[in-house]
């Protein structure tokens, strides 16, 4: 860590710092265009992207509760397919499929009579 920032710096606001500047560097690039680049993303490619988050959050360089990078993916094309079905004028809204799905009505039980004979 810079001499500068320990020299100046009361120890928490050091790992908030690193933290922050962690999350504006590291994290950000990952989630940088997830949505385009995350489906030529290979097992091991991943594999190590997680190892790396593994390592940072061992360090204290990012939050415990940092999400892994699946979840991350996940939730970038959660949160990119939620703004293009919001907008009615984005270039993709044509290419999603109609939302006519109407759920199927279970059809009535027949219970038997079991009469006495």
């Amino acid at each position: 860590m810079p001499e500068f920032i320990m020299s100046n710096s009361e120890p928490e606001s050091v790992i908030f710092t690193v933290r922050l500047d962690y999350r504006a560097v590291v994290v950000s690039r990952i989630e940088y265009a997830a949505p385009a680049w995350s489906g030529m993303c290979s097992a091991a490619d991943r594999t190590r992207l997680d190892s790396l988050l593994r390592r940072s959050k061992r360090l204290g360089y990012c939050r415990i509760d940092q999400l892994e990078v699946a979840d991350m993916f996940s939730a970038a094309d959660d949160n990119f397919f939620s703004r293009i079905k919001s907008n009615s004028d984005h270039v993709l809204q044509p290419y999603l499929p109609d939302n006519n799905y109407i759920p199927p009505i279970p059809a009535a039980r027949t219970i038997p009579y079991l009469g006495s004979n």
